[in-house]
C-alpha cells in the first residue's frame, strides 16, 4: 500500500514537473522572440525553474498561478530558502522574471487576467460623473465639449470646497462672484468665455437635480469686453499724432501735396513720362 502511493506521488510529481517544463520551455522561446539576451533567458529559467519546484511542494498547479504565489515565494521562502544551487536569491531580480512568467500566461491564456478595480471616487467625483451623464444624455454635447465643462466645474468645486464635504446648498452669489473675478485676473478673453460658460452649465445641472437654489446659473457674471483702442498715426518725424477715426489729419494732407508735386516735377524734367492734362492734387 505505501509501495502504491509513492508510486503515485513520483507520477505526480513527474507529471507537475512535465508541465512546469514544457511551460518553462515556450516561456524561454517567448523571450527569445522578444529579445531577450541568451544569459537573461536561462537566468530567468532557473528562477522559474525554482518557483515551479515550490508551487508543486504546495500542490499549485500551473493554471492556479496567481499574483499571491508570487508575492509569496519573494517574501517567505527565498530569504530562507536552503535549496542547492545554482539558486538566484536576488529579489528584484525574482520578482522581474516572476512578473515576466505572469504575463506570460496570462497572454497564452493559461491563467486568468487580474480583476480590474473601479477607482473608488470622492464625492466631487461621482458628481462629477453624474454632470458629465447629463451634458451627454439631456443636452447631448460632444465628448471635447463635456470634458471642458468638467474640468472648469472641477475648478470651481476646488477652490469653493478643496478637500472638505461637498456642500451644495450652502453656494450664495458671492461665492460665484469672488471665483470668476479671481479667474478673470489670469485667464484671456476667451478662456474666461469658456468658464463662464462651462460654470453656467454645472449650475444649472446643479438646480436640475436638485442640489442647489433655483436662480444661481443666472448670477454668473458675463465679463465686459474692453473698449477697442484708438489707432495711432506716427507723423513729422516721429511726433505721435493720436487722430479719431475720420477725422481728417491736414498736416499729413500738406505732406502729401508736397511730395506728390515733387514727383510730378521729377518725371517732366527726365522726360520719363508725359501727363496729357494737370492731375488735381488733394484738397
Amino acid at each position: 500500500m505505501n509501495q502504491k502511493l509513492c508510486r503515485c506521488a513520483r507520477a505526480r510529481e513527474a507529471i507537475a514537473g512535465y508541465q512546469v517544463h514544457m511551460i518553462s520551455e515556450a516561456f524561454a522561446c517567448d523571450l527569445r522572440s522578444r529579445g531577450y539576451a541568451i544569459s537573461t533567458i536561462g537566468l530567468y529559467c532557473r528562477i522559474v525553474a525554482h518557483f515551479g519546484r515550490w508551487l508543486w511542494q504546495r500542490q499549485v498547479a500551473p493554471r492556479q498561478i496567481r499574483p499571491p504565489h508570487v508575492d509569496g515565494f519573494l517574501h517567505h521562502l527565498l530569504p530562507r530558502c536552503h535549496c542547492d544551487p545554482p539558486l538566484v536569491r536576488d529579489t528584484s531580480l525574482c520578482r522581474a522574471a516572476l512578473h515576466a512568467f505572469l504575463d506570460f500566461l496570462r497572454r497564452e491564456r493559461l491563467i486568468p487576467d487580474p480583476p480590474t478595480r473601479a477607482p473608488r471616487l470622492r464625492a466631487a467625483g461621482r458628481l462629477l460623473v453624474e454632470f458629465d451623464q447629463h451634458l451627454d444624455r439631456v443636452q447631448g454635447l460632444s465628448a471635447l465639449t463635456r470634458r471642458a465643462r468638467k474640468r472648469r466645474a472641477r475648478e470651481f468645486l476646488e477652490a469653493q470646497f478643496g478637500r472638505r464635504r461637498l456642500q451644495l446648498r450652502a453656494i450664495r452669489l458671492r461665492h460665484i462672484l469672488r471665483f470668476v473675478n479671481a479667474r478673470a485676473l489670469t485667464l484671456k478673453r476667451t478662456s474666461l468665455h469658456a468658464l463662464v460658460l462651462g460654470l453656467r452649465s454645472f449650475l444649472r445641472f446643479l438646480e436640475f437635480s436638485g442640489r442647489n437654489r433655483q436662480g444661481s446659473a443666472g448670477a454668473v457674471p458675463s465679463p465686459a469686453c474692453p473698449p477697442p483702442q484708438r489707432p495711432l498715426q506716427v507723423v513729422d518725424g516721429g511726433a505721435a499724432a493720436v487722430s479719431q477715426l475720420g477725422a481728417p489729419n491736414h498736416a499729413l494732407m500738406e505732406r502729401s501735396k508736397t511730395v506728390l508735386h515733387l514727383i510730378l516735377l521729377l518725371c517732366e524734367s527726365t522726360h520719363e513720362t508725359r501727363l496729357e492734362s494737370p492731375v488735381p492734387l488733394m484738397g
